[in-house]
This record gives C-alpha cells, sequence and structure tokens, in this order.
C-alpha cells in the first residue's frame, strides 16, 4: 500500500486558500483500490463571495483499477463533495 499526502497555501492580497489531501493506492495483483480525502479552507473575502471565512469544501473519493495488461487498464471512480457556506467547488 502506497500512502500519499499534500498540503499547500495560497494567499493573494487578504485572501487565502488552504487544501489538504491524504490518500491511499492498495495493489492486489492486478487490481488497484484508491481512496482520496481532501479538504480545502478558505479565508479573507467578504460574506457571500465564496471566499469568506468557513466557505470550505471536503472531498471524498474511492476507485478501483484492474490492469488487463501492462498498458491497458479499466477503472471506475466516484466521488462527493461537500461545500459549506458559499463555497462553489465541483467535481
Amino acid at each position: 500500500a502506497q500512502l500519499m499526502g499534500f498540503y499547500n497555501v495560497i494567499e493573494f492580497g487578504a485572501l487565502e486558500q488552504e487544501t489538504f489531501l491524504i490518500g491511499t493506492n492498495v495493489v492486489l495483483g492486478s487490481h488497484r483500490l484508491r481512496a482520496s480525502f481532501a479538504v480545502n479552507r478558505l479565508s479573507g473575502g467578504a460574506a457571500g463571495s465564496g471566499f469568506a471565512d468557513g466557505d470550505d469544501s471536503r472531498l471524498i473519493a474511492l476507485g478501483y483499477v484492474y490492469g488487463f495488461s501492462k498498458r491497458t487498464n479499466v477503472y471506475a471512480t466516484a466521488s462527493r463533495i461537500t461545500n459549506d457556506g458559499s463555497a462553489r467547488s465541483v467535481v
């Protein structure tokens, strides 16, 4: 199993975007299972702008990959994003 992570902060004037992601990739022969969870926090904007404090988003994703050969795979992924406040994150 592989564990991966990502953390990033972007500032533009008073606006700030903080993103955190953690995920895993589990290999079981020709099968691979993937999962990830991400949080996106926004701050510094006016209320209702989509960038105000509390305009946060969360993503959860689950995936499956089957390897037919070295170059041919079939995969499926399902994900869901939930937005708080005026956040407008989409898949």
